[in-house]
């Protein structure tokens, strides 16, 4: 026996609402996505590669004792004195940079702390460089206190 066979009609998916749907929800994200300008500082660290030299007198000098006291030059001061210190330096210099010498047991969060206070005062580049901290000798005469070459090469992209 051959019955015959009912075609059942081919139901089109509406495309035109689904795509004005895709647009509109396209022009929503768009707007209500915030776009945010990233300020950063430029960090220059030393690299076992790069060969050192020594610090050059055009630096300013913030140095972290391991007694808590902050140099600035050959200067003791307090941070608040620092932070006035910084702003009349860039505000003379703004492209002047900083060596933050940290002694061997001052903490990261006090080279954060003396970081963003170079930053919110105007500062814009700043090396780091660990050195020994010896009793009565100022940082700048200390001998083991050589800044490597600034890295020319290109940091690669932040990961998404």
């Amino acid at each position: 026996m051959d019955f015959p066979r009912t075609t059942k009609p081919i139901r089109s998916l509406p495309l035109i609402p689904m795509i004005d749907v895709t647009f509109i929800l396209i022009v929503f994200f768009m707007l209500t996505t915030s776009f945010m300008k990233i300020e950063s500082m430029e960090l220059l660290l030393p690299s076992s590669g790069a060969p050192a030299h020594k610090v050059d007198a055009n630096f300013g000098h913030i140095v972290l004792r391991n007694d808590g006291t902050i140099s600035f030059g050959k200067r003791t001061v307090d941070p608040r004195e620092l932070g006035s210190t910084l702003k009349t330096l860039f505000s003379a210099n703004p492209d002047q940079r900083i060596v933050i010498l940290a002694a061997d047991r001052v903490t990261l969060q006090t080279m954060v702390t003396i970081m963003d206070m170079v930053y919110l005062s105007g500062g814009k580049s700043v090396y780091i460089k660990a050195w020994h901290d010896k009793p009565g000798q100022p940082a700048t005469e200390n001998p083991g206190v050589e800044m490597p070459a600034p890295s020319t090469a290109t940091p690669p992209p932040p990961a998404l």
